[in-house]
This record gives C-alpha cells, sequence and structure tokens, in this order.
C-alpha cells in the first residue's frame, strides 16, 4: 500500500472526531460574540468561570 493510501484511510479515522472537538470552542466564542460587542477573547479551559469572564470583560 502506497504512503497516499495511508494518509487516506488516516483522514477516514481522524478528521471527524478533530473537526468535532475545534466546533466546541469555536460554538463558545461565537457565543459569547453574539451576546458583547468588541473583541472576544476566550481562555482555555472554556470553563464556566472563563465564560462568564469573557461575558463580563
Amino acid at each position: 500500500m502506497t504512503a497516499l493510501a495511508y494518509l487516506a484511510l488516516g483522514k477516514a479515522v481522524g478528521v471527524p472526531p478533530f473537526m468535532l472537538a475545534i466546533s466546541v470552542p469555536k460554538a463558545l466564542k461565537e457565543a459569547v460574540a453574539a451576546a458583547r460587542t468588541g473583541v472576544v477573547r476566550l481562555d482555555a479551559p472554556a470553563t464556566a468561570e472563563n465564560l462568564l469572564r469573557s461575558l463580563k470583560a
């Protein structure tokens, strides 16, 4: 099997969970941005305290 074939197999397994993991912080950041004006900074980890801090900033 060629290296290209292995790359194609890896994408079928690795990309969907990776994209799902990225979507949660992105959605939280967009929710904070919708609730307030200005630049949004969301620190990791996205705990309830950090989300409230982002809303108040």
